[in-house]
């Protein structure tokens, strides 16, 4: 029941009933109700009128603040959600991705469980925007994004980076699930064309992977699945680079 509800329902009738503060659920006037009851039960006169309507009107107040400080609550936490998301392509950005990590490397420390962070960095991107412009960059990356999102499991998270880059993580898997999710990914990019207006435009990836366990440290796991990733860009293999184990 809402504050105000709470003590619009108060009375002085009621705190002759016992029983009366059992339904209220917000603890502040539960344990204002239980002191009014035994401050009642203890006087000799029934309470001034006038004294409970300035009780209750500044219990209204209370009321009318606790609202509006969850409504702050809830803005808050709109704005902390959008300050981890990528604004372009919606899903998480460089925040929200070691927010992400550092839960998971503490579950895995915790549970000693195992996982794997999938980096991949888009090839040649960088001629797509100077040949189409940033309209069609901008799209080719949403695009991209939607593809990594389909197709991940529900648990996996997804993030974008500065520029062209991504990064998948597979909590609670193992190297070969995630070298099939690696190449089916892969896959999926080089055959998809991408509409952009009267062309259709294809995209390839390099992928590369570190495997993490309850040792690993966040700096060291994003480090090692970069420098994987760059050795299969270095290399023009279509072979996945897996997996350089994070100290």
């Amino acid at each position: 029941m809402p504050l105000d509800e709470e003590v619009r329902i108060m009375s002085v009738e009621n705190l002759q009933n016992p029983g009366f503060v059992d339904p209220i659920r917000n603890p502040r006037v539960s344990r204002f109700v239980s002191l009014l009851q035994r401050l009642y039960r203890r006087s000799v006169r029934t309470i001034d009128l006038d004294r409970w309507r300035a009780v209750e009107e500044v219990l209204l107040y209370a009321a009318e603040a606790e609202r509006r400080l969850a409504e702050m609550d809830r803005q808050v936490k709109y704005l902390e959600t959008l300050s981890e998301l990528h604004s372009l392509t919606g899903v998480a950005n460089r925040r929200g991705l070691e927010k992400f990590l550092d839960r998971t490397l503490a579950d895995a420390r915790r549970h000693k469980e195992t996982g794997v962070v999938i980096f991949v960095d888009l090839d040649d991107f960088k001629s797509i925007n100077d040949v189409h412009g940033h309209d069609t960059r901008d799209r080719m990356l949403v695009g991209v994004a939607d593809v990594f999102s389909r197709n991940t499991r529900a648990a996996d998270f997804v993030a974008c980076l500065d520029g062209d880059e991504y990064v998948i993580v597979m909590p609670r898997t193992n190297s070969i699930d995630a070298e099939s999710l690696a190449y089916k990914l892969q896959d999926i990019l080089e055959n998809t064309l991408f509409p952009m207006g009267d062309k259709n435009l294809k995209i390839r990836a390099s992928f590369g992977a570190v495997a993490y366990d309850h040792t690993s440290k966040r700096s060291d796991l994003m480090c090692a699945a970069d420098q994987a990733m760059y050795v299969q860009k270095r290399n023009r293999a279509t072979v996945v680079n897996l997996f350089r184990k994070a100290r």
